[in-house]
């Protein structure tokens, strides 16, 4: 939720000229697509949050 809020907030500083997308790579797909932008912010962050719980139990078993 607060990455999607993170995301449009980016979004709407960019477009009005009061800040600058300070990563390289979301800086160029910000400035070819705000949209295809919005989609890999947060399509990337959920995929982590994803991998992280499909993982969770994987990473306690190999330190005990």
């Amino acid at each position: 939720m607060l990455n999607l809020f993170d995301g449009l907030m980016t979004l709407l500083w960019i477009c009005s000229s009061l800040t600058e997308e300070m990563n390289p790579l979301m800086d160029a797909i910000i400035q070819y697509h705000p949209v295809l932008f919005a989609i890999v912010k947060v399509g990337f962050v959920n995929l982590l949050i994803y991998y992280i719980y499909i993982n969770k139990n994987t990473q306690l078993k190999t330190k005990l």
